[in-house]
């Protein structure tokens, strides 16, 4: 029977308030707006009535939007709803899960009946209307007493709605052991039922009579009006009341049913439901589990379904998986794992684990299940097909998405060819591998996929039934999605007239597709569109669900996006600032999308360059999430995020590392599996340590900020190369060249192939690499990759800042590090040329190549062609400062080395002499170059065997040795062993 309150303005009357409430087996809730916003007594007590007492809910979801207010802890929070307007393939019905679920909550009339006959006896509850407050009570003080705990008791409220209880009370005494007469001074009245009817029945029928006296009445009176009444019993005296239903009952009792577990099930079941005794979920659930605990199946699985369903107990997944598993557990032991009970409660343990989220553990089950039907069903078979199709969800919802795909290619083709590719369950599997493709980022074939799912549709369903327009709402948004942003309006459009003809243009679904069409048209810049649209929908939801409706905020909220993108912002803000002053009205200021909305108010101050007033409101959706929500919660953590990034705008840098270093630590802690805003944190954290010079600390974070960008997008991906990049650079500014060098090798490769080789982009990772390598003393790389920039067009160099020379000459000395002398003099030939050519011969960079290239004529021993550079420098010199500087003099001493080295003693004696005397007027006879080139110049006489000129060189450095740095000094010594030697 159904039950309701047809007027809920009328007064509840509040004594039978309790026992009204508890004696229903269901409570079934239409969930609106106002349902939810506004105080009521169907939210504030009934509702809130059974959850207290674990009466099953159902509630069913009559209007979109309202999920985040549903969810609320103080409304009904993880208790699931049912949506009877879901028009999504992909769902069971919902007249198949409704079905099920009342399947599982409500007693069959065949259980009904096995319960009633599992009854040691029964005993008739006799009182007046008014007094059903006691009635409850009573019935637990009988109850409660051991003896009596398999006793029914029968009363007006129990009777089968449509049966007359006058046409039934001797039938019913008949039956019944035993009369109890509820006792209060309601008895009293004149010609009220009980008295009239119900108690000379019982006189008639000569059954047992048992007055209890519930509220204090006159004996005398009673005795009056009630012919041959019994002694009054006091039920609240324990044990005297207990010894009188002892005796009236004694015979009754069967002691051995108590360890019968059917037995205990079925009186279980009774107290559960308020069959002929009272709801006792208490009671209930400690039989029931005494019975499952004992192995009866049907207890085991009347547990699995309470907790899994949250029936009469705390709805437990883990509860509910531990049962799921006995059972099957139970009929793989006693008749196989191949039975078709076993089969069917290993699904039922995969279905659990995926809803407790253990993915791998529902995976694991899901996969036993699928090859044991295809052992004994075969391949074919519907229930094996759908196992496949399940075990390729469960592949997806663990991230094994390339299985999946495999998996739910092999459930479509078997589909196909069992059912025809127009079935409903074919078209499903088709739409599930759409969802497969778009998971791995194969949006082509994702959209190729859902499209022939639509077509598909089309053709069985007709292009505007439910089913096929949210298929086309899919696919609009698909397109949406990969940036199609033509095709996805195209597609929104047709949806959204084929809505308006089918629903209604008032209809919330067609509202939606209208929606949707406002988005698509922002996603392209389209912004007049975007607002037309935008601005139809919230009247649309204004008027249909009313200003303060969570939709109708909702869109309030996306125009102010549209308008601050089209640069409006005064109506940008006209409706943020609604969207949020209305949900602290309505919702309060600390309710979920209240905070939303403050973030969104934050956002267009941060937009509209107001930073510090961003950062206000952002400190303050912070510190609300903190406090009502924890500081680990996601919230919390995004908007700590957000604080970080504001504070960049407009703090101190002091504080926004303080703000970046905390929000860091505290993602770290709680949420650090959270990749992409972990990476976020990273590279914002990175960038102000930068700011500090701190690149130690920064090199660390741009590290992690890669690394974990690197497993989100894969290597290409613009924000990826950006931290890569980051990584490199911070790395080469400490000086940890080991590191950096790979990062640059592998941030140009990926610029080569994405960029080209001569982009600004490759270039100029290309020369910081070379740098790097160059730094880390790898000579041989660092002269490769300087030589491939100096190969590329000159324009190229000049977009990436850089130039033809300078490549060259950084080729040239990195050839001369790794003592490629060979390769160095090509290049600083070629550079030499390059110099003279543009700047002329005398410029400073002219002669400073000239220099490294004669230096490195000498070091391949070219010391003919060396000689004649160090000339031609010498000449330069002479020529810009003269022969009384001492600039002038070394090339002369250098050109001397090589003339030596060639054996031309005469000719490098002269370049010795000469550079001594520019030396000497420039310097002094005791400046230690000048001494240097006397030494040489003694050297060369020696090796010409001229022995006395030799002496007099080597006496003479001597001599100025002495005098400048002392008899004791090295350099004092060594001249003087020259000397002795020669003498």
């Amino acid at each position: 029977a159904v039950y309701y309150t047809a007027d809920m303005d009328e007064v509840f009357d509040e004594s039978d308030k309790v026992t009204d409430l508890e004696s229903n087996n269901l409570f079934v809730v239409p969930v609106t707006f106002k349902l939810l916003s506004t105080a009521n007594r169907a939210m504030d007590e009934d509702v809130k009535f059974a959850l207290e007492k674990h009466i099953p809910v159902l509630p069913l979801m009559m209007e979109n939007g309202l999920d985040t207010i549903y969810s609320r802890p103080d409304k009904f929070g993880e208790l699931q709803y049912l949506s009877p307007f879901s028009s999504d393939v992909t769902e069971v019905s919902f007249d198949e899960k409704l079905k099920k679920y009342l399947e599982s909550v409500l007693v069959s009339d065949e259980m009904a009946k096995r319960v009633r006959a599992a009854f040691d006896a029964y005993i008739f509850l006799s009182y007046r209307k008014k007094d059903r407050k006691y009635a409850n009570q009573l019935m637990r003080i009988i109850h409660n007493k051991p003896e009596c705990r398999d006793i029914a008791i029968w009363y007006d409220e129990f009777l089968t709605p449509g049966e007359s209880f006058r046409e039934n009370i001797d039938k019913i005494l008949a039956d019944s052991k035993l009369f109890t007469l509820l006792v209060t001074p309601n008895l009293l009245e004149d010609h009220n039922f009980v008295m009239d009817n119900e108690y000379p029945a019982a006189i008639k029928s000569g059954i047992g009579i048992l007055p209890a006296e519930m509220e204090k009445t006159d004996h005398v009176s009673l005795a009056e009006k009630y012919a041959n009444l019994p002694e009054i019993s006091n039920p609240y005296d324990d044990e005297a009341f207990r010894s009188r239903l002892v005796d009236a009952l004694s015979s009754l009792a069967i002691k051995s049913n108590d360890d019968d577990p059917e037995h205990n099930f079925l009186i279980g079941l009774a107290y559960l439901d308020g069959i002929d005794v009272e709801v006792n979920r208490e009671r209930a659930l400690e039989l029931i589990t005494k019975a499952a605990d004992a192995e009866l199946p049907e207890a085991m699985e009347k547990l699995f379904n309470m907790y899994h369903n949250g029936i009469s107990v705390q709805l437990n997944y883990n509860t509910a998986t531990e049962w799921a598993q006995k059972l099957y557990d139970y009929y793989a032991k006693n008749y196989g794992d191949t039975d078709v009970n076993s089969l069917r409660y290993l699904n039922e343990l995969s279905n659990c684990y995926s809803e407790a989220g253990q993915y791998r553990k529902a995976l694991e089950m899901c996969e036993k299940l699928y090859h044991t039907r295809h052992e004994i069903l075969g391949e074919k078979h519907p229930h094996t097909v759908l196992s496949l199709s399940n075990l390729a969800g469960h592949y997806y919802r663990s991230g094994d998405l390339r299985k999946a795909i495999d998996l739910g290619k092999k459930a479509y083709q078997m589909r196909s060819k069992l059912f025809g590719e127009d079935n409903p369950d074919t078209i499903m599997s088709l739409n599930n591998l759409a969802v497969f493709y778009y998971g791995i980022g194969d949006y082509q074939k994702s959209l190729e996929t859902s499209e022939k799912a639509y077509t598909l549709n089309c053709m069985t369903l007709g292009e505007e039934h439910p089913s096929t327009l949210t298929l086309l709402s899919n696919l609009a948004h698909s397109y949406s999605e990969i940036g199609n942003h033509d095709k996805s309006i195209e597609l929104g459009n047709k949806a959204y007239e084929l809505r308006c003809k089918t629903f209604g243009e008032e209809h919330p679904v067609t509202i939606m597709t209208l929606n949707n069409l406002s988005v698509y048209n922002y996603n392209i810049g389209n912004f007049s569109s975007a607002i037309e649209l935008g601005e139809k929908v919230y009247k649309l939801r204004e008027t249909i669900l009313g200003e303060e409706h969570p939709d109708t905020l909702m869109t309030a909220s996306s125009l102010s996006s549209y308008y601050s993108a089209a640069k409006d912002y005064q109506k940008a803000f006209e409706y943020a600032h609604k969207s949020y002053t209305l949900r602290v009205k309505t919702l309060g200021e600390e309710h979920p999308d209240t905070l939303d909305a403050l973030h969104n108010l934050a956002a267009y101050y941060f937009n509209t360059s107001d930073a510090a007033k961003a950062m206000e409101l952002t400190e303050k959706e912070y510190s609300i999430n903190r406090r009502i929500r924890g500081e680990s919660h996601p919230n919390t953590l995004d908007s700590l995020r957000n604080l970080a990034l504001t504070a960049s705008y407009c703090a101190d840098i002091d504080v926004v590392r303080m703000i970046y270093e905390q929000a860091f630590n505290t993602q770290m802690q709680y949420m650090p599996n959270d990749h992409k805003a972990v990476a976020e944190l990273a590279t914002g954290f990175a960038l102000t340590c930068h700011k500090q010079k701190d690149h130690k600390k920064a090199a660390e974070l741009f590290h992690i900020s890669y690394l974990l960008r690197l497993e989100l997008a894969g290597a290409k991906d613009p924000a990826v190369l950006s931290a890569l990049e980051n990584a490199a650079v911070s790395y080469g500014l400490i000086g940890e060249y080991d590191k950096s060098v790979p990062f640059y090798e592998q941030l140009y490769t990926l610029h080569y192939e994405l960029y080209g080789e001569h982009s600004k982009k490759t270039l100029s990772v290309l020369n910081r690499l070379a740098s790097d390598c160059f730094d880390l003393k790898d000579y041989q790389k660092a002269a490769q990759y300087y030589e491939k920039l100096y190969n590329s067009p000159s324009q190229a160099l000049a977009d990436a800042n850089l130039s033809d020379l300078s490549a060259l000459g950084n080729a040239a000395l990195s050839y001369k590090k790794c003592k490629d002398f060979g390769k160095a003099c090509e290049i600083y030939e070629k550079l030499y040329e390059l110099r003279f050519a543009i700047s002329g011969a005398d410029d400073a960079n002219t002669l400073k190549v000239l220099s490294e290239y004669a230096w490195v004529l000498a070091d391949n021993n070219e010391h003919t062609k060396s000689a004649e550079m160090y000339i031609r420098l010498y000449e330069a010199r002479l020529r810009i400062y003269g022969k009384e500087d001492a600039r002038t003099a070394v090339p002369l001493h250098n050109a001397a080395y090589s003339l030596v080295e060639l054996g031309r003693f005469d000719e490098a004696i002269e370049l010795y002499g000469k550079s001594y005397e520019i030396r000497v007027n420039a310097l002094g006879e005791n400046d230690a170059n000048t001494i240097t080139s006397l030494i040489r110049l003694g050297d060369t006489h020696r090796k010409a065997d001229n022995i006395s000129q030799a002496v007099e060189c080597y006496e003479k450095a001597y001599k100025a040795r002495l005098e400048t740095l002392g008899a004791d000094h090295e350099d004092t010594i060594a001249v003087k062993k020259l000397l002795d030697e020669i003498k």
